[in-house]
């Protein structure tokens, strides 16, 4: 990946020295509306029905309006992960192109994206997904966040979760949010998540 076709090495990589630090985003959640309301974490897309539709209907910000967003999806290019993963990884494809066996696929064109689309255009037609998800911006998602509208997004561990945690605690001690792993259709499945690769195509160079 730092190598040229020629085999040479033109810049002095930034790698992610551990797999460990390939994982950087993926599902967060308030976990005190998780917890006001007696459910556990989600792990299946039967449970992440089940706790976008109570954050819709059961009040979880306390302030007697029915203005939560379940899930908010965020499609810009930049955060292409969770458009790709966060919820089509659980049926064992992405929405661009991926390796199975070592054959090259691409999920738009297997059967389960179908299955995927349509779970997404009940959820969106149900108000589970923010109904303004295509236009919602950086600034946007997080003016939903701290006024304490927003249930479950994709999110890093610092830039987000870390950041909306030192935003709202302040102001609101029982404000938690945790991050989970990547949703599964059946218990026992395995979901195609984030990844990043070794190197991230930053590095520094001296030109001569």
């Amino acid at each position: 990946m730092i190598t040229t076709d020629e085999g040479n090495i033109y810049v002095m990589p930034f790698l992610l020295g551990d797999e460990m630090l390939s994982s950087v985003n993926g599902p967060a959640l308030r976990k005190d509306w998780l917890d006001k309301l007696g459910l556990k974490v989600p792990t299946t897309i039967a449970e992440w029905e089940t706790v976008l539709t109570a954050f819709r209907d059961k009040d979880p910000n306390g302030n007697g309006k029915k203005d939560e967003i379940p899930y908010l999806a965020t499609i810009k290019p930049e955060n292409e992960t969770d458009l790709n993963h966060m919820f089509v990884g659980a049926y064992g494809i992405t929405a661009d192109f991926y390796q199975d066996g070592g054959k090259v696929q691409y999920g738009p064109i297997q059967p389960q994206f179908k299955e995927y689309i349509t779970q997404m255009a009940r959820w969106y037609k149900e108000g589970l997904l923010d109904k303004d998800y295509a236009t919602t911006d950086g600034k946007l998602k997080d003016a939903k966040v701290t006024n304490n509208q927003l249930g479950a997004f994709s999110a890093y561990a610092g830039s987000g979760i870390g950041r909306y945690t030192s935003l709202m605690q302040p102001t609101d001690a029982k404000v938690q949010f945790i991050s989970t792993t990547y949703p599964v259709v059946k218990a026992g499945d395995k979901a195609l998540g984030q990844y990043t690769y070794p190197f991230t195509w930053l590095g520094a160079a001296i030109s001569v």
